[in-house]
């Protein structure tokens, strides 16, 4: 069965938005101790593409830049440049330097470097670029945070929000091309996720990062989607919203599929729209049946006659219905509106 590669660049792309100043703290203690956090920390985005090398694009790794203000006053502000690089890469040094020399010339202010090295090559870890000849010399170190050099059973007993990044990341390496390994991981890793005692704004977020890191085939995600569920039923808790959405997400695809397929017989705008009603349809029982039982996913038959739009509304009442009672009056609502 084939495996799904990792989205290494959404998931850090997405911590570094959400999870910036616990992420600086953990990985560059010294960076994080500097920086004024009472004042804006603002992501120049913009600003790092006018001097991204060219030869980077297609290649595995996230930048960000941030304008921060110093702890000890001595300037205003300062800028870090922060790379994330998910895979080894000859060049990486040199590319380090080129950016930090492009944005020192862009702003005339003082950049400080930084790399986090997700690759799984214990052997490759760049920290320096240097060149030299005649008395004339050059060299640029930057810190760095080398994730496959982490002590799990450290990240294991910390528990925090990016020591449990970090693990997802660990074990989105240690499972590459073994997918039922990497369902056991998943299913562990949630059911230890929900003893640690995060908000649950952290748990749906750190979900989030786990469906970027630990991509399943179709078959074994929705394997690990119930077995997931039936963990949150045991502990008493719900983190439904996400999988609603993986859930949504997955029954359209499905559905345009069949669709595009029919549309090759029957033409294809009729076999788009039946597709898409087929998707919502199944979303719509998916989601009844997560948040209230078998017997409430066989209400849906109440709407199965109506169009991919009208389904699409039910599916959006229902899914933030409080009680069963109120998702089934939506539905027969619904129906009653069609007939």
């Amino acid at each position: 069965m084939e495996l799904l590669a990792s989205d290494f660049d959404g998931a850090w792309k997405e911590a570094l938005e959400v999870y910036l100043e616990p992420l600086l703290a953990f990985a560059f203690p010294t960076v994080h101790a500097g920086i004024d956090w009472t004042q804006p920390v603002v992501s120049l985005d913009t600003e790092l593409q006018q001097v991204q090398p060219a030869e980077t694009v297609g290649k595995q790794h996230v930048d960000k830049l941030f304008r921060v203000t110093r702890r000890d006053g001595s300037e205003s502000w300062i800028l870090v440049h922060l790379e994330v690089q998910s895979q080894p890469d000859a060049d990486f040094a040199a590319r380090m330097f080129r950016y930090h020399a492009r944005i020192y010339d862009l702003f005339q202010r003082e950049v400080v470097s930084l790399a986090i090295l997700g690759d799984d090559q214990a052997s490759w870890h760049p920290t320096e670029f240097r060149y030299g000849s005649w008395g004339c010399e050059l060299s640029l170190r930057f810190p760095t945070l080398k994730i496959l050099s982490l002590d799990t059973a450290a990240l294991e007993r910390d528990g925090g929000v990016v020591a449990t990044f970090l693990l997802l990341h660990r074990d989105a390496l240690d499972t590459r091309g073994n997918p039922q390994s990497r369902l056991q991981r998943k299913v562990g890793r949630y059911r230890a996720l929900l003893s640690r005692g995060h908000s649950m704004a952290d748990m749906r977020q750190l979900v989030r990062l786990m469906e970027y890191l630990l991509r399943l085939p179709k078959p074994l995600a929705r394997t690990a989607r119930n077995t997931m569920q039936a963990i949150d039923k045991e502990q008493a808790v719900s983190l439904i919203t996400s999988f609603e959405e993986i859930a949504r997400e997955e029954a359209l695809e499905e559905g345009l599929e069949k669709g595009l397929e029919r549309g090759l017989e029957q033409g294809l705008e009729q076999g788009l729209e039946q597709g898409r009603a087929e998707a919502a349809l199944a979303a719509l029982v998916t989601v009844l049946q997560a948040r209230f039982g078998i017997a409430a996913a066989a209400q849906a038959d109440l709407v199965k006659h109506l169009s991919a739009a009208e389904l699409q509304a039910v599916l959006a009442a229902v899914a933030v219905a409080p009680s069963e009672a109120e998702a089934t009056q939506a539905l027969t609502q619904a129906a009653q509106r069609q007939g």
